[in-house]
This record gives C-alpha cells, sequence and structure tokens, in this order.
C-alpha cells in the first residue's frame, strides 16, 4: 500500500497509508527538533531543519539529523 509522509506533532515525521489507515505520527521521532518542511523519494524521507538537513530511510531506520549545517542564516528564505 502507498504510504504518505506528514509533518507530526513537534519533533516528528509522521505516516499515513493514502487511503487514511495506519496513522503513525511519531513515525521517526526526532527529540526536540521540529521539521520545516519534508520530501520523500523511493528511498529516503528529508527533513529541513532551522539550520540543516535530515534523512532516513523509508522503514524509519538510519536517521541521520543535520547532515549538511548551514550557516546562521535559515535555509528557508
Amino acid at each position: 500500500m502507498k504510504r504518505v509522509a506528514l509533518l507530526g506533532a513537534t519533533g516528528s515525521i509522521g505516516r499515513v497509508n493514502a487511503n487514511g489507515s495506519s496513522v503513525e505520527p511519531g513515525f521517526i521521532n526526532l527529540g526536540k527538533i521540529s521539521p520545516l518542511a519534508i520530501a520523500v523519494d523511493g528511498e529516503h524521507v528529508y527533513w529541513i531543519m532551522r539550520y540543516g538537513l535530515g534523512l532516513g530511510n523509508l522503514d524509519g531506520t538510519g536517521v541521520i539529523r543535520r547532515k549538511i549545517l548551514f550557516s546562521n542564516d535559515s535555509p528557508i528564505g
């Protein structure tokens, strides 16, 4: 079944089946970090944080936070 990633509560990325079933609001737990935006491809979920990027595998494993650090300016502009 096709799944959709979504922004969850503060500090998490959730996922849900495309038909609205099997909601997992804390699929990827980011602690106190709140993602500003997310994107998904065939292998990973990516997110933008205030000062960097993160990525994880589609099954929720292999989470890397702040893979790329930016300067003091937010990547959203």
